[in-house]
This record gives structure tokens, C-alpha cells and sequence, in this order.
């Protein structure tokens, strides 16, 4: 039986209830207002991947690294057809990484203010979503939890369903006091610290996850929240590049992504992850259009800030940040007015 849809819900639920991003900007209180303007477009990044059959992979992730840091400057996910594009990409030269799976390669290209194309064929087999565990497969950490402990924690994840966080930590303990190395149960005992606002226990309980199951995608991107919480961006990122190696189509990874790229005032690769996010998520999810406010916000696209704060307000009116929203959304519209 798998749970990953349920916990990932219950996950993102409570860690959104202190969703904030950046800082004060041209309003008092709330999102902020200002910032700067994306760079202009110098260069377009387009290309293919293909396994060794030439069949057109879908999902792979591109990243475009600086050759003089090191650090992923852009990123993208190849399309049903296996091709993708970047823009808006200054003049240099570039590593580019793309990792299906378990297969990876790379390449060097100059970026010269036109468009550059560049064509990977990665290994033959199965990927990332098939191979280490998704919706639809179970890994073999997971084969190995006894049954009393699945019951521990089926009971633990209703617990917190109802918001009974105290029985369900009483549960989680009960599961993995039965089986010590239970994925699952680790990492939702290390979101329930993080609603108790314990940093340092949740992100050790987290690591006891991602130890006792390297596959487990959604550890990674429990971690990358704590790191985003702590204001350790750089950290988080890495959390969740490994989540999304090892699920794709985990929008999860890419709401948190979308976060951290906020913080570090990388505007279009957030507006990239939470349009993914936005994607592939099985239903709509409120914060996500706040999300969205934000990173419009800071690039003074106010008309979509406020389209927005609206669609965010009304399918969550009484979310813990709908009065920060309405609040934010108020000033965005007096200082629209002003224009």
C-alpha cells in the first residue's frame, strides 16, 4: 500500500501554515512589493533528450551551470516530445546537466545572444518514478515495514488529518518503536517537530529518513522545507534538486523549489517551479496562487499579482494567510490605482 499522495498532502498542509517569503518591499506589511526586474533576454537554450532507442524522454531535468561557480543558473524539464528551452540567458559559457533517472550527462555550450541547441542521449531503462518508488511502485524499504507498524502510522496520519497531533505523534512513536527504520513514519514525525517549531529535531528526523530509505523522495523535500524555514536556501535547494532526481513529477519539490528561488530573489526559476508545480499537482492547491502573488509582486506585475491574491482568496478564505492576503492585496490595489 502505498502512501505517498496522503502523507505529501498532510506534509504540505502543515508546513504552509507559515508559508512567508522574502521581505518588506514597498508595502508595510505582508508580500512584498519591488524588487528586480528579471534580466532581459540575451540567449535562448533549446535542445532534446532521447534514451539509445531515440525515443524522446519526458521529464528530464536540465540544468544550465555556471562553468565559474558551479551554482545551477536555470533549470527546466524536457516535454512529451523530449525537447526544452531556457531564455533569457546571459551571454557565457555553460555546463549543461541533464539527469533522467539514474542515467546523467553534460555538456559545455557558449550562450551568444541567439538561440543554442544542444542534444543529449541519455541510457536506455526505467526511470527515476519507476525505479525508486512513486505512486505507483513500492521500494524495498518500504516492503520491509511490518504490518502493526503500518497500522501505527495509517492511525498516526488520520490523527493529524483531524489536527490530534499529540496522538499522533503517540502513534508514530508506537510505529517506529516496531520498526525504527520506517521512511514514512520518520519523516512525518519530523514535520510534526516542525509545526512545534524544533528545527534542528526535524531535520535530524528527516536525515534518519533519507537513511533509512535514500529513495524516498519526499524526505528530501521535507528537508529542503526546514532548510527554507531556517533561511538556509542554498541547502535547500540541493534537498530538493535530489527530490526531483528522484520524482520528476513530485510537485511538492517544486512548490518548495519555487520557495526557496524566492528567497534568493531567482524570480523566473520560481515562477518555472511553481507553473510545474501547478503542472502536475493532482488538484488545485490554494497557496500555490500565493506563490504565485509573490513572485509577480517582486517583479511590479501587479494586474497578475492581484488575479493572483484573488483566486488564492477564494479558494481559501479562511487559510491561515488569507488576512495577510487580503490585506497585501488591498495595497497592491491602492498603489495600482496611483499608477
Amino acid at each position: 500500500m502505498q502512501h505517498w499522495s496522503k502523507l505529501s498532502f498532510l506534509i504540505i498542509t502543515i508546513l504552509s501554515a507559515s508559508l512567508t517569503f522574502g521581505q518588506a518591499g514597498d508595502v508595510s506589511h505582508g508580500l512584498a512589493i519591488g524588487g528586480q526586474n528579471p534580466p532581459g533576454a540575451l540567449g535562448v537554450l533549446a535542445g532534446s533528450v532521447h534514451d539509445n532507442n531515440n525515443k524522446p524522454l519526458e521529464d528530464a531535468r536540465v540544468e544550465l551551470r555556471s562553468l565559474r561557480t558551479g551554482q545551477n543558473v536555470a533549470s527546466a524539464y524536457s516535454n512529451s516530445d523530449g525537447t526544452f528551452e531556457i531564455d533569457q540567458v546571459p551571454q557565457g559559457t555553460y555546463e549543461v546537466v541533464v539527469t533522467n533517472g539514474l542515467s546523467q550527462d553534460r555538456q559545455q555550450i557558449a550562450i551568444e545572444g541567439v538561440t543554442s541547441n544542444v542534444h543529449f542521449r541519455l541510457a536506455s531503462g526505467q526511470s527515476a518514478d519507476a525505479k525508486l518508488g512513486n505512486n505507483s511502485t513500492v521500494s524495498v524499504a518500504e516492503m520491509e515495514v511490518p504490518k502493526k507498524a503500518r497500522q501505527h502510522y495509517e492511525k498516526a496520519a488520520e490523527d493529524v488529518k483531524k489536527s490530534k497531533l499529540d496522538e499522533a505523534a503517540k502513534e508514530l512513536d508506537a510505529a517506529l518503536a516496531v520498526h525504527p527504520h520506517y521512511a514514512e513514519a520518520l519523516t512525518l514525525r519530523g514535520v510534526l517537530k516542525m509545526d512545534q517549531k524544533h528545527m534542528e529535531e526535524a531535520l535530524s528526523s528527516f536525515q534518519e529518513a533519507i537513511s533509512s530509505d535514500p529513495n524516498y523522495a519526499l524526505a528530501y523535500v521535507a528537508t529542503g522545507s526546514a532548510y527554507n524555514a531556517l533561511g538556509q536556501y542554498d541547502n535547500a535547494a540541493r534537498a530538493l534538486e535530489r527530490a526531483q532526481d528522484l520524482n520528476p513529477r513530485s510537485w511538492q519539490a517544486h512548490f518548495e523549489m519555487a520557495k526557496t528561488e524566492i528567497a534568493r530573489e531567482h524570480y523566473e526559476l520560481a515562477l518555472h517551479e511553481i507553473n510545474r508545480a501547478l503542472d502536475i499537482a493532482p488538484e488545485a492547491y490554494p497557496p500555490m496562487h500565493l506563490v504565485r502573488a509573490h513572485i509577480y509582486l517582486s517583479q511590479k506585475n501587479y494586474p497578475e499579482a492581484m488575479t493572483e491574491l484573488e483566486a488564492y482568496l477564494q479558494k481559501a478564505p479562511q487559510d491561515a494567510n488569507a488576512a495577510e492576503a487580503r490585506r497585501t492585496l488591498d495595497q497592491v490595489k491602492a498603489f495600482a490605482a496611483q499608477k
